[in-house]
Parts: structure tokens; sequence; C-alpha cells
């Protein structure tokens, strides 16, 4: 057995009042090292989220616009063909009529 430290009597170091020294300078140093942290992390979360809304809006007009331009060559486009199948519709109705024309004429006996 140890005699300098009897199992029912406290070790010297037990009898020594532990005064924390800087303790609680340390933990408002770390509070507020965690507030700042905190805040900081706040503001790059706002700023992520801002650039993200500004590249959704800025992909949203050029996509908007995207469309609208291929709407308008797709009007031109369709405005082209309405004009061809007009010219073509007027020519095959010539070209039908010219034929019943010359199928329904009166034959000429003096031909065959």
């Amino acid at each position: 057995m140890d005699h300098e430290n009897p199992p029912n009597r406290p070790s010297s170091s037990a009898l020594v009042p532990q005064v924390p020294m800087k303790r609680e300078n340390e933990v408002d140093e770390i509070k507020q090292a965690t507030k700042k942290l905190m805040g900081a992390l706040g503001r790059l979360a706002q700023n992520k989220a801002r650039s993200a809304r500004d590249l959704s809006q800025d992909a949203y007009q050029e996509l908007e616009h995207s469309v609208q331009v291929a709407k308008t060559k797709a009007d031109q486009k369709l405005k082209t063909v309405k004009k061809e199948v007009g010219t073509a519709d007027n020519r095959f109705s010539k070209a039908a009529k010219a034929a019943w024309d010359a199928l329904s004429a009166p034959q000429n006996k003096d031909r065959d």
C-alpha cells in the first residue's frame, strides 16, 4: 500500500482548488469565433443562392429569346411554304383544268 496516499485520504492535488484560469476567456473566444463562422457561412450561402438565382434568370431569359427566335423563323418558313403551296396549287389547278379540257374536248375524227 502507498503510505503517502492512504486509501481514505485524498491526494494532495485534490486538496488544491482548481482555478479555471483562462477557461472563461477561451469559452468566450470560442463563442465569438463560432458566431463569426456562422455569419460567414450565412453570407456565403446567401451569395451562392443569389448567384444561382441570377444564373437561373439569365438562362431563362436566354431560353426565352431562343424560343422567340425559333418561333419567328418557323413563322417565316410557314409563310414561304404557304406561298409555294399556293403557287403549286394554282399550277396544279391549271394543269388539271387543261388535262380535263383536253380529255373532254370533242374528238376530231379527221385526226385519227
